[in-house]
């Protein structure tokens, strides 16, 4: 076996990322370092490439904020449908019924839940867009994507328990399904955040301080943000 073989397979041992991803991350490695190693010798190659530790290491801290992102994004594309499919199912309700205390208090709790969740999430992937969130950073995003998720779902199973009319198994399952496809993004994303080393350790910040440093080029805004930040959040 060649220093380059024995390289990749410390690098691949190395890795946390799984799927495709990996798969084509090791290919282009390999690629590199054979390319290197013809005008070189292969320790040289694998000395200008990097100790295979610190290359997995920022291989995996990059997917892991990329798709925190897009997870994001699924998950306010999942939310938009579920408004769309409580609104449907509102709309079913006959004119002056009224629904069960306990369900009205859990779908306005559950649909405020959601869309603070949501907006805590949104302002911090729009915070860390132009650079590699830390681990806790984007552990603590994959946790409000799967709060704001598991939210909705509780907003859409409490608005058609309270309909239960014709054509809302229907709208249900649509707003479910798409809740599902965004939760498997998010926890995609969620399970390579949580593997990154420091991923538990890391305190994470609150939602005012990311839209602080989002309002950083407003004149004053960025001030005031921070300085409301520090006073209810201390």
């Amino acid at each position: 076996m060649s220093a380059i073989d024995r390289y990749l397979d410390v690098l691949a041992c190395e890795l946390r990322a799984t799927g495709a991803a990996r798969r084509r991350f090791l290919a282009e490695c390999s690629e590199h370092l054979r390319e290197c190693a013809a005008g070189h010798d292969e320790a040289e190659a694998i000395a200008r490439f990097g100790p295979a530790g610190e290359v997995a290491l920022g291989f995996d801290a990059e997917l892991a904020a990329s798709r925190g992102s897009r997870a994001t994004l699924a998950v306010l594309a999942a939310l938009v449908l579920a408004a769309v499919a409580v609104v449907r199912l509102a709309h079913t309700l006959a004119p002056g019924a009224a629904a069960p205390r306990a369900l009205g208090i859990t779908f306005f709790v559950a649909a405020q839940v959601a869309a603070v969740a949501a907006a805590a999430a949104a302002a911090q992937a729009l915070r860390w867009r132009r650079a590699t969130a830390p681990a806790g950073a984007l552990n603590l995003l994959a946790r409000r994507n799967a709060i704001a998720l598991a939210a909705a779902g509780l907003t859409l199973l409490a608005t058609a328990w309270t309909v239960r009319g014709a054509g809302t198994g229907v709208v249900l399952a649509g707003g479910l399904l798409a809740c599902s496809g965004a939760a498997w993004a998010a926890r995609r994303a969620g399970r390579l955040a949580g593997a990154l080393p420091g991923s538990a350790t890391t305190a994470p910040e609150s939602p005012l301080e990311d839209l602080a440093v989002l309002c950083t080029p407003l004149p004053g805004a960025g001030a005031a943000l921070a300085v409301i930040r520090r006073a209810v959040d201390p």
